[in-house]
């Protein structure tokens, strides 16, 4: 019995020890000895329990077992008293490092609190200096408005400039604003900031924080507009104001206007704002009371600057089509330029001449003429933007400005004017409209000239070449006219004789160059020799000479012939053959020239020929003069599509021109990707064909 209480008391001590080892193990450090301790005490227990089941086994006790268990025992005492002292000693020791700890953490919360402390108190001295700082700047700029307003002239206009100025910067707005009260509206008389481009304007009191203010006559203050139902909301977003301070003006204890500042930012201003511009509304009022003499004399000489520049601008407007005259032209020319040198962009110069004005108002009248012009004037308005200038330049020509066009090229705008204004057309009491033709000459400032007239020279320069004609055969023509140059010695002379006729008509020059192209490409297509060939284009080229003899009313009326006219114009033909036949080594160019408008069918001029007997030459150059003449624009209509012209000479050949000539010339027209219609657009019937054709080109040619 005495050996199992020793055993039981063995193993709790040997248990307890355990436990002391695996507390230190994980509450003092990791070190191998608590761990190894932790380990021995189950092993002994182990140890123990063994040899008392084998001395149990043999039913023997011997004093050796039980004195070695009760000395385990007394190990196992001694090492848990032995753990208990150093764990007290470890809690001792871990109780003094966390008062430590505390009291770091404590007197470091101290410091830190009085870093803060001593922090703030420095921000705060530092906001009360930037505040005596900014409050002496305030008063100093607010004398020094006193001083400028007693030492300037009685300028109230310019007072107000100063104060509003004043204003917005002491209260660092984007926006500063004095407004006049005129009854129910509220007028900007002064304006700094964003506001410039509205000086002048006018508003309704009604449904604004300005007239709210005049009504109340208190200040008032917004801190933002989308939450305040007493701002104009509107007028404060094209603004783009968020917040406003808005002071009445006094006069005679009467509210005479507000001071009005207003900022981008929400809750931009305070209290010491209020009273600063509440200053300078008493400054604006004591400067009133200086100068509302002077003040009068002033609105007395603004009427009179007003009446004046209304007169001036009456007297800048043409009266007719209300465009501007000559002289505003000019000076709105000179503003334009200006303006570009100083943005870097280009300005578009327009210069366009109504084509055979004279004779329309021969024809017509000088009150249809009138009409002509409006009408011309309305069509420039509806092709131009609001802020494009136009003018009457002269009596038929007419001028434009056009800014901000850098993206685009000289020929570009010309192309999108001249489609613009191609449909324009007079429509007389009696008879069919006929359309009007505008010559167009532009030129870019400053890429076209360093100067405003020499790029306006330039459009006037490109207008001569437009108006002197250019061919519809485009870089042919003048390939051939070279042609021509190097392989006659009297060229000159034939030049000379076109140069005569484009003096009477500008119109036949055009139309003489197509028909030289046109002719020649005939006589490739046919395979006639260089000898053939340069007397075709001599002929094609003078075929028309012969209309220096015809009356000018008669070339360039813009309408209908009457049975004399017509006759008169037939008799062009002779004349040309008879005035090229003065010119010597152009002898075979004459039957050509006399015979070009006579017909297949026998029904053409001036002699009736018809067939084989026509000369060649003159059946070939008839197709193509047939086909600049459908394709050409003239005074009285437009010109027809390449496609419609083709098929008119194809539904034609063999009745009213040469088949041969006509199937030359649409297989060249097929080689240049000009198809020809489908004879379904005008049908096959030849009757259908020579009424076109003489509804055309008949009076013409």
């Amino acid at each position: 019995m005495t050996s199992l209480l020793i055993l039981c008391a063995s193993l709790l001590t040997q248990f307890l020890c355990a436990i002391l080892a695996l507390k230190m193990h994980r509450t003092y450090g990791r070190h191998w000895v608590w761990l190894f301790i932790a380990l021995a005490m189950p092993a002994a227990g182990i140890r123990s329990c063994l040899a008392y089941f084998r001395l149990m086994s043999y039913n023997r006790l011997h004093m050796q077992d039980i004195s070695a268990e009760a000395e385990i025992f007394g190990l196992s005492v001694l090492l848990c008293l032995g753990l208990a002292i150093v764990g007290s000693i470890f809690d001792k020791r871990l109780c003094a490092e966390d008062a430590l700890r505390q009291e770091k953490r404590r007197l470091s919360m101290l410091v830190d609190r009085r870093v803060a402390d001593l922090e703030a108190e420095v921000a705060e001295r530092r906001r009360a200096e930037e505040a005596l700082r900014q409050d002496s700047e305030r008063f100093s700029a607010i004398i020094a408005t006193q001083y400028d307003i007693a030492t300037a002239e009685r300028d109230l206009s310019a007072m107000m400039d100063l104060i509003v100025g004043r204003s917005q910067k002491l209260t660092r707005a984007d926006e500063a604003v004095l407004l006049w009260v005129d009854g129910e509206v509220l007028t900007y008389r002064a304006v700094a900031g964003r506001a410039v481009p509205f000086l002048g304007h006018r508003q309704q009191r009604a449904g604004s924080l300005s007239g709210e203010c005049v009504a109340s006559a208190q200040i008032l203050r917004c801190d933002d507009v989308e939450c305040d139902s007493r701002a104009d909301l509107a007028a404060c977003r094209r603004l783009g104001l968020r917040s406003m301070i808005v002071v009445p003006l006094h006069h005679d204890r009467v509210v005479v206007g507000v001071l009005q500042v207003g900022s981008a930012e929400i809750h931009a201003f305070t209290a010491l704002d209020e009273q600063t511009l509440q200053l300078m509304a008493g400054l604006i009022a004591a400067a009133m009371s200086h100068a509302a003499e002077f003040e009068a004399k002033q609105e007395l000489l603004a009427q009179q600057e007003s009446l004046l520049a209304e007169a001036r601008e009456q007297a800048d407007k043409d009266p007719l089509t209300g465009l501007l005259n000559h002289r505003a032209f000019h000076k709105h020319l000179e503003l334009e330029a200006d303006r570009a040198h100083r943005t870097g962009e280009s300005v578009a110069l327009v210069v366009i001449d109504l084509d055979n004005f004279k004779f329309f108002n021969d024809a017509y009248g000088h009150l249809v003429g009138d009409e002509v012009l409006t009408l011309v004037a309305s069509a420039l308005r509806r092709s131009s933007r609001s802020y494009d200038t136009l003018a009457r330049y002269g009596g038929d020509e007419f001028a434009m400005l056009l800014p901000g066009v850098e993206s685009q090229s000289a020929a570009g705008i010309t192309a999108r004017l001249t489609k613009e204004f191609e449909d324009i057309e007079y429509q007389p009491a009696t008879g069919p409209p006929i359309p009007l033709t505008l010559s167009l000459g532009v030129a870019l400032f400053p890429e076209d000239g360093p100067g405003r007239l020499e790029a306006l020279e330039a459009a006037d320069a490109r207008l001569m070449r437009v108006k002197c004609g250019g061919s519809g055969a485009g870089e042919l023509t003048e390939q051939l006219r070279a042609q021509l140059s190097c392989s006659m010695a009297n060229f000159s002379m034939l030049n000379a004789l076109v140069t005569a006729v484009d003096t009477k008509d500008r119109y036949t020059r055009r139309h003489s160059e197509d028909v030289m192209a046109y002719s020649y490409q005939i006589a490739q297509a046919l395979n006639l020799d260089e000898k053939a060939c340069n007397t075709v284009l001599m002929a094609a080229l003078l075929h028309d000479v012969g209309k220096i003899g015809v009356p000018n009313f008669i070339l360039r009326k813009p309408g209908a012939l009457t049975d004399e006219e017509y006759r008169a114009v037939k008799q062009h033909p002779i004349m040309g053959a008879v005035i090229v036949g003065a010119v010597a080594g152009l002898e075979e160019t004459l039957d050509a020239i006399r015979h070009h408008h006579e017909r297949w069918d026998g029904g053409g001029y001036p002699d009736g020929l018809a067939g084989t007997d026509i000369p060649f030459l003159a059946r070939l150059m008839a197709v193509a003069d047939a086909y600049s003449a459908l394709t050409t624009d003239r005074p009285y209509r437009k010109g027809m599509e390449a496609e419609c012209a083709q098929e008119i000479l194809a539904q034609g050949a063999g009745q009213q021109w040469d088949k041969n000539c006509v199937e030359a010339f649409l297989t060249v027209r097929r080689t240049l990707l000009l198809p020809v219609l489908s004879p379904l657009l005008f049908g096959s019937d030849a009757g259908s064909v020579e009424k076109i054709w003489e509804n055309t080109v008949g009076v013409t040619n």
